[in-house]
């Protein structure tokens, strides 16, 4: 089970879809990405893991200031 997600999608450009991961070797978590992202083509880029939490904790944050 994983605890903490290792991908992080950035940007969409018409029906690509560009998502950081961690780690491009990680077969599952891909296979997880295409699942969820049905409809659009994946474009992956590499990010280290923190750089990957601290995007998301920032995009929390963010979203919490404007009470969304």
């Amino acid at each position: 089970m994983r605890w903490m997600r290792e991908w992080l999608p950035y940007r969409i450009d018409g029906r690509t879809l560009q998502v950081a991961i961690a780690d491009p070797g990680d077969v599952a978590a891909i296979d997880e990405l295409r699942l969820a992202a049905a409809g659009f083509q994946l474009e992956l880029g590499v990010a280290s893991r923190i750089d990957i939490l601290t995007a998301e904790q920032e995009s929390y944050l963010a979203s919490w200031d404007m009470g969304t």
